[in-house]
């Protein structure tokens, strides 16, 4: 008996977006976990902006340029003067000004800041794309079940294939296609039904073809499954 196998395609998608959103959601953790420890021992001091360096830099992935800031403060502790760089940067620093700061009194030369902010956005973005991931893991979850109980009842319609489109699934920068077939329903009305997407170069249907359409005609023309075993 034939099943209804996960789209590789959305499958895959939902895949790489949930990963996404998983590392998205671990390093706010790890770095909220890490300054809590910090600051157990830090000591609060006072710095100074000495100076804001800024500089370019071409991402490698989308080939732009990105501005980046790099703020050095200076500040004592027992009676030692330090120059380092702090950890954060944001569009209202200017030079000059006084910012609060935790430091490592065994080392003094590292500084912490406070990472909240960062870490709430960072978990924003994780939860956006951990939950476009498993929408579309859930989405064929269900329609795996859905199109399987159908399969079970044999409850399909022959379709008569009509012609070749691109569909709107681009792989590696390939534009995959998708076949369209028609079903007369005998009233007049005529149904028109695409296959799952495939590479160019796969052709798994062509012109004669007749393929059985997996479909609730009566309660959910719209969910349905072109069969691919002739």
């Amino acid at each position: 008996m034939e099943r209804y196998k996960w789209s590789f395609v959305h499958t895959i998608i939902g895949v790489i977006f949930f990963l996404f959103g998983a590392a998205f959601l671990i390093v706010p953790i790890v770095s909220v976990v890490s300054w809590e420890d910090f600051k157990k021992d830090a000591v609060p001091v006072s710095a100074t902006i000495s100076d804001i360096r800024t500089h370019t830099s071409r991402s490698s992935s989308s080939g732009k340029r990105r501005t980046y800031h790099d703020v050095y403060v200076e500040y004592e502790y027992e009676g030692e003067s330090y120059y380092e760089e702090l950890d954060h940067y944001n569009s209202g620093m200017r030079e000059g000004d006084e910012v609060e700061m935790l430091i490592d009194p065994n080392n003094p030369s590292k500084n912490r800041s406070e990472p909240y902010l960062f870490s709430g956005i960072m978990a924003i973005v994780g939860l956006i794309f951990g939950g476009i991931g498993a929408g579309f893991l859930i989405f064929e979850l269900k329609m795996s079940r859905y199109i399987n109980g159908l399969i079970a009842e044999d409850k399909f319609i022959y379709a008569e294939y009509s012609n070749e489109e691109q569909s709107n699934v681009t792989v590696n920068n390939v534009r995959y296609y998708q076949a369209v077939f028609v079903y007369e329903d005998g009233f007049g009305r005529q149904l028109t039904f695409t296959s799952r997407p495939y590479h160019p170069n796969s052709r798994p249907y062509v012109k004669g073809d007749s393929m059985k359409v997996y479909v609730d005609m009566e309660n959910y023309p719209n969910k349905y499954y072109v069969s691919r075993e002739k």
